[in-house]
């Protein structure tokens, strides 16, 4: 078997050092660069704390918060993929998901913009609910993400909990 050790890779030309190599880690140059629509980078975590609110708003008191995460985009022009996986129950009415963000201390609690969020449930049973949504962060601020809901009518909504894990995952894109 052969093997063949450097401590740096160059372009043809010799101009462009494309990677370096230590005895701890390989670290790509900012020359190199993904094709569209590749995966850069993913952050997932887990939880399985139930909350329960009654607001008929977004708010604070609406948050999944141990499934939040934190994430830097590479470029601002990059897209993040965000998944989550969480079961929910309301009493008698709708219920509504949404994800949310958190930037230099600012929150917005339903990104897609929609009143009624990306979800709409209706349900006394415990469903599992998988929400998704492709966002353009539009810079490389770290935002922290997470998932968000709320009730129609001032009913008690669940989310989270019931012996089951609640997961967020954030997948970077490369634009």
């Amino acid at each position: 078997m052969s093997a063949l050790f450097v401590d740096s890779i160059k372009d043809k030309s010799d101009t462009k050092t494309l990677a370096t190599l230590s005895n701890t880690a390989t670290t790509l140059h900012s020359d190199v660069v993904f094709p569209a629509g590749m995966i850069l980078n993913v952050v997932s975590t887990n939880g399985s704390t139930e909350y329960t609110t009654s607001a008929t708003t977004w708010g604070a008191s609406t948050k999944i918060s141990d499934i939040e995460t934190v994430h830097t985009c590479a470029s601002s022009s990059n897209k993040v993929l965000l998944n989550a996986t969480f079961v929910s129950k309301a009493k008698t009415t709708f219920y509504y998901a949404d994800f949310y963000k958190i930037v230099s201390g600012t929150t917005t609690y339903n990104i897609s913009g929609e009143s009624e969020g990306i979800c709409r449930l209706y349900g006394e049973v415990h469903n599992t609910v998988h929400i998704q949504h492709l966002f353009a962060p539009s810079s490389i601020t770290a935002h922290t993400y997470g998932v968000s809901f709320r009730s129609y009518s001032n009913v008690s909504a669940n989310a989270g909990g019931n012996d089951l894990a609640s997961n967020l995952t954030v997948m970077e894109i490369q634009a």
